[in-house]
């Protein structure tokens, strides 16, 4: 087992949650280098308690993922192998639908109108 670096970033704060300044701090600390050493060092619950919380952060990105592309959810989770990533790139009409939400309306209007022309032909 070896010590290993961590860090973090925090953020001081004024009366009115203003931040008025950022600091880093690190600290050297030992979780294993493997799941045998982390289990025998904080046992079996324990690992299994942070595998099974940090899994579920995951699946749920992965339910929010199929949801937001209209893709059946639980054929994403039943597809689903925890530390697999999988990234879906975007296509073409949400990269233009996202574009178009933060247009102004009166720019909405008119790439509206483009793309209707576009369509006639």
């Amino acid at each position: 087992m070896a010590n290993e670096s961590y860090s973090a970033t925090y953020n001081a704060k004024d009366e009115d949650g203003n931040v008025t300044s950022s600091d880093q701090i690190s600290v050297e600390y030992d979780m294993g280098s493997n799941l045998s050493e982390a289990t025998e060092k904080f046992g079996e619950e324990i690992v299994f308690a942070h595998f099974k919380a940090h899994a579920a952060v995951s699946l749920q990105a992965r339910i929010r993922a199929a949801a937001k592309a209209g893709d059946d959810a639980q054929t994403a989770v039943d597809t689903w192998v925890p530390g697999q990533v999988t990234r879906r790139g975007k296509s073409q009409v949400e990269k233009a639908t996202a574009v178009f939400e933060k247009m102004s309306g009166d720019d909405q209007q008119a790439f509206i109108e483009k793309l209707q022309a576009a369509a006639q032909g």
